[in-house]
C-alpha cells in the first residue's frame, strides 16, 4: 500500500488544532502534569489523522524520574516503542497505520524519531517528567461519523482519564474516556 505524502492543507489543520489559545494555555498551565490524566488531540482530514498524546510519565512507564535502572530502561524502551509503533487511535477494522511517529520526553532532554530506527537513548534528570507523541496516521475508510478506538486506557490502567479533542472539517468536538472506555465518535 502506497502512503501519502502530507498535504499543506493538511498542515494548516494541524497547525489550528495543536496551536492554543491564551486561555486553554491557561487552563493548560494548572492540569499540565496530573497523574492519572492525559490528553489527546486529533487533527482528521480526510483518511489523514494527525494526533498529539501528552501525558505524565507515571501513567505509562509506573514511575516519572530518569530511568536509571537496567528494570527502569528496559520498562522506558519497551512502552517508548510501543507508543511509536502502535496506532493511537485506530477505526474499528484496524485500517489506521502510522506515517509517522516521534517521540518526547522532557525529563531526559531526548527525543526520539521511530520512523526508520529503534534507537533510544539513556536519559538523566529528575522531578515530574511529561511523555509527548505525535503520530500522522492513514486511515482509509474514515467516514463523515467515525467511530474511533484508542488501546491506552486498557494498555496503562495508571490513565484514568484521557480527554480527547478534535478538529475535522465536520466540526470539532471533544470528550472525556474514563478508566474502561476506549470508544469515541467523532461528531460534533
Amino acid at each position: 500500500m502506497k502512503l501519502s505524502r502530507p498535504k499543506p492543507s493538511h498542515l494548516a489543520l494541524t497547525l489550528l488544532l495543536l496551536t492554543p489559545s491564551a486561555s486553554l494555555l491557561a487552563a493548560d498551565a494548572l492540569a499540565s502534569h496530573e497523574h492519572g490524566h492525559g490528553t489527546l488531540q486529533l487533527a482528521v482530514s480526510g483518511n489523514q489523522v494527525e494526533l498529539l498524546l501528552r501525558s505524565p510519565a507515571y501513567n505509562l512507564l509506573g514511575f516519572e524520574h530518569a530511568a536509571s535502572t537496567e528494570a527502569e530502561r528496559q520498562i522506558r524502551d519497551r512502552v517508548m516503542t510501543w507508543l511509536t509503533q502502535t496506532p493511537l487511535v485506530n477505526t474499528p477494522d484496524q485500517a489506521c497505520e502510522i506515517h509517522t511517529s516521534k517521540s518526547h520526553q522532557d525529563n531526559g532532554k531526548a527525543s526520539h524519531n521511530h520512523q526508520d530506527e529503534g534507537e533510544h537513548h539513556d536519559e538523566s534528570g529528575a522531578g515530574h517528567s511529561d511523555i509527548e507523541i505525535s503520530q500522522t496516521l492513514i486511515c482509509q475508510g474514515l467516514g463523515d461519523d467515525p467511530e474511533l478506538g484508542t488501546p491506552l486506557p486498557e494498555r496503562f490502567p495508571e490513565l484514568e482519564h484521557l480527554d480527547i479533542e478534535w478538529l475535522s472539517a465536520a466540526g470539532q468536538g471533544a470528550i472525556r474516556l474514563e478508566h474502561g472506555q476506549a470508544t469515541f465518535h467523532l461528531a460534533h
